[in-house]
């Protein structure tokens, strides 16, 4: 199979030969369609593959259904659809950020772009996806975007779907649309709609038992405000790790809410290490539930004259590009954003083509880089 071959799903490589068959008079106006046992067969393609050949062929009016005996050329072609494979893949995902904080779906487009690419696949990012910029949709712009989502339904092969999309909008869109759909980032409990989460909760998770063997006693863990849902999971196995391995309580202090504008997180954190210090010197790690909370922490400590050594580090998630821009370099959980990107175009690819191993095969994957702050 050519790589042009490849990239064109196989249920439609099937509907299209079927259709051809009709077009040249092969198959007849009330001639019985070969059944769902023969093309398995004959294509060696499932049984739920077979039966979409058969859904696109009655979708474009070239097949019928007759219950209990199958499906028949239909008589009347006159409203044949002209429908063809687009090559186009809908990317619903947040506008590119020029900030150092949060590029993080920076990456992850990248790495969408550049798959899609080595199979001449276009990627349209339509002008709604701006009002994914904020953390969080109001129920009205969430709405707006559902129906632009459906809007465009027909004019992509599959939809890559931002994290921020709530699930009762994915909930309203999924009846609505005839095409794979992937949330790239968080699981969404919506049937029909592929979750592709990044490797944060397994990777914090080897980090944190590597920080307790690295004689690390205290820990200070800064959450986000925003409670994104995967690295909240994270967060969440780290401190069931230090229960685990006997870390006392009274040494796992939490800040919440990090950048907040009602808390200062910086003023409750340099009083939570003064008064670890004032019960010994023993090693302090703070864990952070994103790069950006890391660099910001480690540039205001370094402001106030704290530097980080071999008592104190720190360790944020996410593995975005300015946890390395300037000195120190942060220690980070990298989730390889946009190898992940990658991943997610990949799955569209197994999705869409049967004759590609299977998709749940594609699974995230992560690198603890320790930097110089670890």
């Amino acid at each position: 199979m050519t790589i042009a071959t490849a990239a064109i799903p196989l249920y439609r490589q099937i509907k299209d030969d079927i259709k051809s068959q009709i077009d040249t008079g092969k198959l007849k106006a009330g001639d019985k369609i070969p059944s769902v046992n023969n093309i398995t067969q004959k294509y060696s393609v499932s049984a739920i593959t077979a039966v979409r050949v058969f859904k696109e062929l009655s979708r474009e009016n070239y097949a019928c259904h007759e219950k209990g005996k199958g499906y028949f050329v239909t008589t009347n072609q006159e409203n044949v659809s002209s429908r063809k494979l687009h090559g186009v893949i809908g990317c619903i995902t947040r506008p590119y950020r020029a900030t150092s904080y949060d590029n993080y779906f920076n990456e992850v487009n990248a790495g969408i772009q550049q798959e899609a690419m080595k199979y001449n696949w276009d990627i349209l990012y339509p002008s709604f996806c701006f009002n994914l910029k904020n953390h969080s949709l109001s129920p009205q712009s969430a709405l707006e975007i559902g129906e632009k989502i459906i809007s465009i339904g027909g004019r992509v092969d599959a939809l890559i779907l931002d994290e921020r999309i709530p699930d009762f909008i994915l909930a309203e869109i999924i009846g609505k649309l005839d095409v794979p759909c992937v949330v790239a980032g968080r699981k969404t409990e919506v049937a029909g709609i592929q979750s592709f989460v990044p490797a944060y909760r397994i990777g914090l998770e080897n980090a944190i038992k590597i920080a307790v063997k690295s004689s690390y006693k205290n820990f200070i863990i800064c959450r986000h405000y925003a409670n994104y849902a995967p690295t909240v999971a994270a967060i969440d196995r780290a401190c069931e790790v230090l229960e685990q391995a006997t870390v006392s309580k009274s040494k796992i202090n939490i800040i919440e809410n990090c950048f907040s504008k009602n808390v200062n997180m910086i003023e409750i954190l340099l009083d939570i290490y003064n008064k670890i210090l004032m019960r010994g010197n023993e090693r302090t790690l703070i864990v952070c539930e994103s790069d950006s909370i890391a660099r910001h922490v480690c540039d205001k400590l370094i402001a106030e004259k704290i530097f980080f050594d071999d008592k104190l580090g720190i360790i944020g998630l996410g593995g975005n590009a300015y946890s390395t821009m300037i000195k120190p370099q942060i220690a980070t959980v990298d989730i390889k954003p946009f190898e992940f990107g990658n991943a997610v175009i990949k799955w569209i690819f197994k999705e869409l083509n049967q004759q590609w191993e299977p998709a749940d095969e594609i699974k995230p994957v992560f690198e603890i880089k320790f930097g110089e702050t670890f």
